[in-house]
């Protein structure tokens, strides 16, 4: 039996079935890693380019706004489509590498909105005009806890069903902060009764009087967060060559999307705080 063993193990077809075995069994390891612990840099990529994003959008949003340059520059069109897209690609993204930390999924949504408070706090002392009640933070946080208790029903769709079914629904539901619910040619008007109580804020039912510099609400925001978990198991479960596609790495992006949270998190203090001593500087 030993003898046996050793020729098993030199032969390749038997160790190339048992490291596929081996890496089914480790599984995805983190945000950026994929099978067997390779990162996939495309999607590291795809999560730098949107903080990137995020960044000139809060440059420029300290500018126009705090510093009071253009006090109406993120009511333009224009400008409310950037920012649609940054949350977009962030938010689809996170849904898509979800299951590479789905061991640790409930840690990591209360960390998340631990820290979307702690920006609610910090927010509320130094601009309490304009202060950030559920931001992406909190909506990540509370997606990644919902598709944890959601997980079990959504695996039984198929992915590419789950990822039209979830974009028809992020449609339907994408006005629902406005009342409405988007069904093409028409609208269907939702109770106003719903909008009357704070607590149903962060679903999309932003009650009267409510301000928020970066409202990120689990209705529409959750289905595409949805539609990203079901791109990843429709592309990343299909092939190898698939997987292999969104492991090469692309300078400065990809290095910017492993450290994603970090930056976020120390953005916005250091933007403001260089554009207050520009302006102070140049005596704008």
């Amino acid at each position: 039996m030993r003898m046996q063993r050793v020729q098993e193990s030199d032969n390749p077809r038997f160790m190339r079935m048992h490291t596929i075995h081996k890496d089914q069994q480790q599984g995805p390891r983190a945000d950026g890693a994929g099978h067997g612990g390779t990162r996939y840099g495309i999607i590291d990529a795809l999560r730098g380019f949107a903080i990137v994003n995020m960044v000139a959008f809060h440059i420029c949003y300290d500018i126009f706004e705090i510093m009071g340059q253009y006090p109406r520059w993120s009511s333009l069109s224009w400008v409310i489509v950037w920012q649609q897209c940054i949350a977009g690609c962030f938010i689809a993204v996170s849904g898509f590498s979800w299951t590479w930390g789905s061991r640790h999924a409930l840690r990591r949504g209360l960390e998340l909105n631990a820290l979307g408070l702690l920006i609610t706090a910090v927010t509320l002392i130094m601009l309490p005009e304009s202060p950030v009640w559920f931001g992406v933070l909190n909506f990540l946080g509370c997606a990644t806890l919902l598709l944890l208790a959601m997980e079990p029903m959504v695996k039984r769709i198929p992915p590419s069903v789950g990822v039209f079914a979830s974009l028809v629904l992020f449609f339907i539901f994408r006005r629902v902060q406005y009342g409405e619910l988007w069904l093409g040619a028409t609208t269907i008007k939702l109770p106003t009764s719903w909008y009357q109580y704070p607590l149903l804020t962060p679903f999309g039912f932003q009650h009267a009087g409510f301000i928020s510099s970066d409202y990120v609400p689990i209705l529409p925001w959750i289905f595409l967060f949805i539609c990203g978990y079901c791109l990843s198991r429709w592309v990343i479960g299909r092939s190898l060559s698939q997987r292999k596609a969104l492991v090469p790495q692309i300078p400065v992006l990809s290095a910017i999307g492993r450290h994603s949270l970090l930056i976020y998190m120390v953005h916005q203090p250091l933007c403001m705080g260089l554009v207050w001593i520009v302006f102070a500087l140049f005596h704008v």
